[in-house]
């Protein structure tokens, strides 16, 4: 293998991994939103399955 080879598999290596952490962050954040429109108290930083719904926060379609 020759080192240009290798820059170019390393170069289509690094935008597939940029590709995959803009993706989950663009679906991260679109959770988050869905999360805080339902009611959920999400504070900065914290994992978002932690939190549970507030007990006066308007019920889920589909949900009784």
């Amino acid at each position: 293998m020759t080192l240009e080879f290798l820059k170019i598999e390393n170069d289509k290596a690094q935008k597939d991994w940029r590709g995959r952490v803009e993706k989950a962050d663009a679906e991260a954040a679109e959770k988050l939103k869905k999360r805080r429109q339902q009611g959920v108290i999400v504070p900065p930083g914290k994992p978002l399955n932690l939190h549970r719904p507030r007990p006066d926060a308007p019920l889920v379609e589909g949900e009784k």
